[in-house]
């Protein structure tokens, strides 16, 4: 009897090790994949917009790195919990090995651009800004701002 009852709990603890729950994520980590996943999927992007500016400039690090700035400013209409994403073109959710450059996605606190007012205490900023990492010398940016 003692025989069965080792064996029945040596199986017990057998199956409970091989059951694999998947991984709950989180809000900004669902949100992420939303975008990116958005962004894939699209077809035309605007270089510009009548609700902001935005500008890029890209910098040399040296040793063939280069560091990408994207600027958002100047709001034209009131923007609140201001969301970006910013991809690297052609570059698939699937085979990307780093995080790309966004806002507003995981943080807890809630970005906002109102035409002249600012109080970041308050979360109203004058402009955002986005950076990224690359080894291309000219690159194509899509985002997707929410």
């Amino acid at each position: 009897m003692k025989k069965w009852l080792k064996l029945i709990i040596v199986f017990s603890f057998l199956f409970v090790g091989c059951s694999k729950e998947e991984p709950v994520l989180n809000r900004g980590s669902q949100d992420y994949i939303a975008y990116y996943k958005n962004i894939e999927e699209n077809e035309i992007f605007y270089e510009e917009s009548n609700f902001y500016q935005i500008s890029a400039e890209l910098v040399n690090k040296g040793n063939n790195t280069y560091n990408y700035y994207i600027f958002i400013d100047n709001p034209k209409i009131a923007m609140y919990d201001i969301k970006v994403l910013a991809v690297e073109k052609d570059v698939l959710l699937a085979d990307s090995d780093t995080m790309q450059a966004s806002i507003g996605i995981f943080e807890n606190s809630g970005y906002s651009m109102i035409p002249y007012q600012v109080n970041a205490a308050e979360g109203f900023y004058k402009g955002l800004m986005l950076s990224g990492e690359t080894d291309k010398d000219s690159i194509v940016i899509e985002m997707l701002v929410s």
